[in-house]
């Protein structure tokens, strides 16, 4: 290269500018709602009288040998209570005090640190999972309903005072981040999710419950707009204290809504309140007895919900020849079904499922949703699982999916389809669904009699992966649909030799049944 030319290219690299470095992110998650949010959860207090000798306390659950190997990294080994070094705290109680810090215990509604909120478990589950520190910001006000106290712009009338203040607190925490976290002031602040727990004071009020679910919907709407975030995602914890059901059905029904569910995750939480003889505060029902466990487990469960909606935002890359996109018709006539009860049995996957008119009934008292979506294979299914499962908070999922892999003039590989189920599995977890999952045998059927090895195979294989994990359960229903010739039978098939007949699915009910009614059951627990 000519000297004067090498000269000249030199001169302008020194001359440009150096490209800014971004600030490494901070995730901002926003907490709202009312004194169960705040936080009444008990963590050591004793007291004969006001804490029932200690019964029930975060303490106490956690001198169980089990439990504190469950729950690793809440207290260290000399019996302190750990403060987090990557998540952060700030927190304006009702009557003013402010408590911000690493999250630890300490940061419920009262002074001291003898209460927990969410928070903790919440806190938990994110920093764990997350490389870069976290900010939880927390704005609870006991007492508080959303038809009146919260009311967003969108339900009409007059904006609650403390959907207001909700707002300006989170701000005023963001703008205060130098003083009262000075090691995040460097980072960029992202807000990656809304956290709400409230409920108790719309569950009172007739009018209040009747209204519960549209208020929900655009509270939801409204702080997208207002935040400027139209996939912002967002966690909604059941009341589960309460009792009556129609409430609760009303939480589910406002999550669920067309206009909002997208990016949007109810929780059951009925599962975690503990007997009031077990908790610290017998007589404070509407606040879970003050039982700690019953706190940090809601915590960690809404923790893993925005986990698992923030994962649900990347879906997973389509396989060669796989089209999961063609499905959105069908998929909108699923959505449009109604609501239903909390933690349902959703049975999902190709047109043997679709076709299960009699599942309601064969399932009976079970509550089951049928997500059957005809022609459909498993990745299909594995690409729709937040939209067709998860967020419909199931107690048990059901899938019969692959057949129609191992079909027409190219039938997958046993492998994929085997592959296919284990993706399944993994989008599922990944999903934040704990939820097990039973898969029912890929059928052997007189019209696809000719890949009758491959079916075998891909059961062999899908049962030993079942083998393998106690939340997932195969049920063999191939085994009896076959002559003692080894051929498909075809008394269990309609006269198109692929789909069940009556006796068909009497024969399914009476092998898929009791498996799921047990999960069920234990799932309720």
């Amino acid at each position: 290269m000519p000297t004067m030319l090498r000269t000249f290219l030199l001169a302008g690299l020194l001359a440009a500018p150096a490209v800014a470095q971004q600030p490494k992110p901070l995730r901002v998650f926003l907490l709202a709602g009312q004194s169960n949010m705040e936080g009444h959860g008990v963590v050591d207090l004793d007291d004969a009288r006001d804490y029932n000798g200690g019964r029930g306390t975060l303490q106490a659950f956690l001198r169980e040998p089990a439990n504190a190997a469950a729950w690793p990294g809440l207290r260290a080994a000399d019996g302190t209570w750990v403060q987090r070094d990557d998540v952060f705290v700030t927190y304006r109680c009702e009557h003013g005090l402010r408590k911000v810090g690493p999250l630890s215990i300490g940061f419920g509604a009262y002074e001291g640190k003898h209460h927990i909120g969410p928070e903790l478990g919440i806190g938990r589950a994110l920093g764990d999972h997350f490389a870069e520190p976290v900010l939880l910001i927390k704005t609870a006000w006991g007492g508080k309903s959303l038809q009146r106290d919260f009311r967003p712009p969108g339900a009409g009338g007059e904006v609650g005072a403390f959907y207001t203040r909700m707002l300006a607190e989170y701000r005023q925490a963001l703008a205060g981040l130098a003083t009262d976290h000075p090691q995040l002031a460097a980072l960029r602040p992202q807000l990656d999710g809304v956290i709400w727990f409230q409920g108790w004071n719309d569950a009172c009020d007739d009018a209040a419950t009747a209204e519960y679910a549209v208020n929900l919907r655009h509270l939801l709407a409204d702080l997208r707009r207002e935040l400027g975030a139209p996939e912002l995602p967002f966690v909604i914890g059941e009341t589960g204290n309460w009792d009556g059901v129609a409430f609760r059905s009303a939480q589910r029904q406002g999550c669920l809504d067309a206009a909002v569910a997208a990016n949007t995750r109810f929780v059951a939480t009925r599962q975690f309140l503990r007997a009031a003889e077990a908790s610290p505060n017998t007589g404070h029902g509407h606040h879970w007895y003050g039982n700690g466990e019953s706190y940090l487990r809601i915590g960690d469960a809404l923790g893993r919900a925005m986990l698992g909606v923030i994962a649900a935002r990347t879906p997973p890359a389509i396989p060669a020849g796989e089209e999961p996109l063609r499905w959105e018709q069908e998929l909108a006539a699923i959505d449009r079904q109604p609501a239903g009860p909390a933690r349902p049995v959703v049975f999902v996957g190709s047109s043997s499922i679709r076709g299960w008119k009699n599942l309601a009934t064969d399932m009976a008292p079970l509550p089951v949703r049928n997500h059957g979506f005809g022609g459909s294979r498993l990745f299909d299914t594995t690409y729709w699982l937040e939209r067709l499962v998860v967020r419909h908070d199931p107690s048990v999922i059901v899938v019969f999916a692959g057949s129609n892999d191992i079909a027409g003039a190219e039938p997958r590989p046993a492998a994929w389809v085997a592959a296919r189920f284990d993706e399944l599995v993994q989008r599922l977890r990944a999903l934040g669904s704990a939820a097990p999952l039973v898969y029912i045998a890929i059928t052997p059927t007189p019209s696809r009699a000719a890949h009758l090895a491959i079916v075998r195979e891909a059961n062999r294989l899908i049962a030993a992966r079942c083998a393998q994990d106690p939340s997932l359960h195969f049920v063999d229903t191939a085994a009896g649909m076959v002559t003692a010739a080894g051929e498909p039978d075809p008394r269990w098939f309609g006269p198109d030799g692929l789909h069940l007949n009556e006796q068909g699915y009497r024969y399914w009910t009476e092998m898929v049944r009791p498996v799921v009614t047990g999960l069920h059951a234990k799932a309720a627990r």
